[in-house]
């Protein structure tokens, strides 16, 4: 009887601690979604220049509290919902580890960390101890490995099992091209020397900063009419190029799935002079790049991108300048 009534004291403040951690919740969700700026200066963080981005954060949370509320009605009724509502603090705590090592403001993220490790033990404690031996996490998980060994067993049985060997063999075969032409990095050869380091190397951009080599490669011939001066190649917008390279000082090749240009510091930081006018120039790496027009290379690419047919364009270009496999063939025209 003593257990019986524990287990209920255990489940009962476990549904009560739910609640709690809804309205804490709410306490960042509601000063995100409409004083940010508040909530930042609140937690010594810089002001955002966007808001909607800790406002969509603060929406998120919002919808996140709604689904702990069934764990908060009747947690013995849904024990694996129950488990995933502790879950989901434990995530958040390592959330917030990885955010103090890496943002700059531990401080700010320290009161988060605390808060989420104490309702994880809370919670995780009281559901133990309200719950019976066969709905604890162990059990479950076992439960659930065990139902899905079963229904892997079926799929595979009698008349079903050449379908599910095709779904799988289809499933992989999408899966491993999509990393190969998505996410696979390729490391990049070694360079003679560091100066062609700083020249040619990546230095580890995002993809927002990368554009695919082979749309590079056609710009210019595709958007001739955009160019500073007809007939003329990225040398217009001040790019600086030296023999035995294809691509100008400044700019790397980079394949992480597919292959693509990233500039690097040297694009703004190499200048080059020349003896007499009939003299080749003569590249100064850290030199300043006093004839590169970096903005209107950014709208030549704007304007390029713009056009109702770039997309054609660019493909048809694309084809006539590189032998494109089945699979780069369908992405280059996705």
């Amino acid at each position: 009887m003593d257990k019986t009534r524990c287990a209920e004291c255990g489940v009962r403040w476990f549904q009560r601690f739910i609640w709690i951690g809804i309205a804490i919740n709410m306490v960042f969700a509601i000063p995100a979604l409409f004083w940010p700026d508040f909530l930042n200066s609140s937690f010594g963080l810089p002001s955002q220049a966007v808001y909607p981005w800790l406002q969509n954060a603060g929406m998120l949370l919002v919808g996140v509290s709604l689904f702990y509320a069934p764990a908060g009605v009747n947690a013995a009724r849904y024990p694996v919902y129950s488990w995933l509502c502790v879950l989901s603090r434990l995530i958040a705590v390592a959330f917030w580890i990885y955010l103090i090592q890496t943002s700059g403001y531990p401080d700010a993220f320290k009161p988060l960390l605390y808060s989420d490790a104490a309702m994880f033990l809370i919670l995780g404690a009281l559901l133990y101890i309200g719950l019976p031996a066969e709905q604890r996490p162990w059990p479950l998980i076992r439960a659930g490995l065990c139902g899905l060994w079963r229904c892997l067993a079926k799929c595979f049985a009698g008349a079903c099992r050449k379908i599910a060997i095709v779904v799988v063999l289809v499933l992989a075969f999408v899966g491993y091209e999509a990393w190969a032409n998505l996410l696979r990095e390729v490391p990049q050869p070694p360079l003679a020397s560091d100066v062609d380091h700083f020249k040619y190397a990546a230095i580890g951009l995002g993809p927002d900063a990368r554009i695919p080599l082979y749309v590079f490669s056609v710009l210019p011939q595709v958007c001739a009419q955009r160019m500073p001066k007809l007939g003329t190649g990225w040398q217009a917008f001040g790019f600086i190029y030296e023999g035995g390279h294809d691509l100008p000082i400044g700019l790397a090749k980079r394949q992480i799935g597919y292959p693509s240009v990233e500039p690097n510091c040297a694009l703004c930081h190499t200048g080059m002079y020349r003896k007499s006018a009939d003299d080749v120039p003569v590249p100064v790496p850290t030199a300043p790049a006093a004839l590169l027009d970096l903005e209107s290379f950014q709208w030549f690419l704007y304007d390029c991108a713009g056009d109702p047919d770039f997309n054609a364009k660019v493909i048809n270009a694309i084809e006539q300048h590189y032998e494109l496999g089945p699979i780069e063939s369908c992405s280059t025209a996705s």
